[in-house]
């Protein structure tokens, strides 16, 4: 067992962390898709480097969008979409735009993520 654990700040550059010797992410996308953050780091613990890799594939659009605007604006929106939380933005942060909220929800809908208490 490790003493010392070195984990990645950016959810973008996760999988290339862990290329190079990292032991994991403290990730925002996780908050709204858990199961496919955790299978590719399941998965390229257990040596299945190609479905790894699809994963992150999968994962950077959205990635991408969580980061498009102030933090942690975008992942509360996406969280509320996912029936998680209200969408309240306390100032000085702001609702996130328009455009932002469509892209979001479209690639959510595209990953098929969902939130279940059960």
């Amino acid at each position: 067992h490790k003493k010392f654990f070195q984990l990645s700040g950016e959810d973008g550059t996760q999988l290339a962390y862990l290329t190079q010797g990292g032991d994991g992410v403290i990730s925002v996308t996780a908050n709204i898709a858990p199961k496919l953050v955790s299978k590719m780091h399941n998965c390229w613990f257990q040596g299945n480097f190609e479905e790894a890799m699809s994963i992150n594939k999968k994962l950077s659009y959205i990635n991408d969008l969580l980061f498009v605007e102030s933090n942690p604006c975008p992942v509360k929106y996406a969280a509320h979409l996912l029936g998680m939380c209200n969408y309240e933005i306390r100032l000085p942060l702001t609702k996130i735009n328009k455009e932002s909220e469509i892209k979001i929800k479209e690639e959510i809908k595209k990953l098929s993520l969902s939130f279940s208490l059960s």
